[in-house]
């Protein structure tokens, strides 16, 4: 058990890195798109995309860290309470 958490502890770790990662680069293009020049930039409509794109993984990659936070926290009592295994 012991292991498994500490397993899903490190998947938890790398999906919070890659969100991150993700999130410096949402910002770089929120940058980019509040100073686009069409004269020299990407066109807006392929960074509109590439933004909504990045949120959409940036999603996804918190869903995933929050499920695998949940598969290791087991219930302490029929009243609802819980603690971490």
């Amino acid at each position: 058990m012991e292991n498994q958490r500490v397993e899903t502890m490190k998947r938890v770790q790398e999906s919070f890195a890659e969100w991150k990662a993700v999130q410096d680069r949402i910002k770089q293009l929120e940058a980019a798109l509040q100073a686009h020049d069409a004269t020299r930039d990407a066109p807006l409509a392929q960074l509109q995309r590439d933004l909504l794109s990045l949120k959409n993984e940036s999603e996804r990659l918190l869903l995933a860290a929050q499920y695998a936070l949940l598969s290791i926290k087991t219930p302490r009592s029929s009243s609802g309470d819980s603690t971490w295994g």
